[in-house]
């Protein structure tokens, strides 16, 4: 395990992870504020036919350098999760994102608001 070795190389590791990184909370509150964003959910099929936040649109990561362009117009803010955070899926899916040149990528690991169960 590689550990930044001073007090300030910590404070600029975990300042910088807020540059890209949001949570549940906030997400919830920009959707309350009225800020413009989609919601992605990068899971496969069966996981997304189980249950998901409401709002999110469906993108597996593996199908986002195909269709994003065409259903996300480029300088979009997307928060991506996915729910399992052993799999890095939403980092995986916001790096596509950020591949594909949009603007804003955040991650969040778990959805906001309301969870559509099914």
């Amino acid at each position: 395990m590689t550990t930044p070795t001073t007090a300030a190389d910590r404070v600029t590791h975990f300042t910088s992870k807020f540059e890209f990184e949001t949570d549940p909370s906030d997400v919830q509150a920009d959707e309350h504020d009225g800020a413009a964003f989609v919601l992605v959910d990068t899971r496969g099929d069966v996981t997304w036919s189980q249950a998901r936040a409401v709002g999110a649109i469906h993108m597996p990561t593996r199908e986002i350098e195909t269709r994003a362009a065409a259903e996300i117009p480029a300088g979009t803010p997307v928060v991506v999760y996915c729910w399992n955070p052993s799999r890095n899926g939403e980092t995986k899916g916001a790096l596509e994102f950020a591949k594909l040149g949009y603007e804003y990528e955040f991650e969040s690991r778990f959805p906001s608001g309301e969870v559509e169960v099914l």
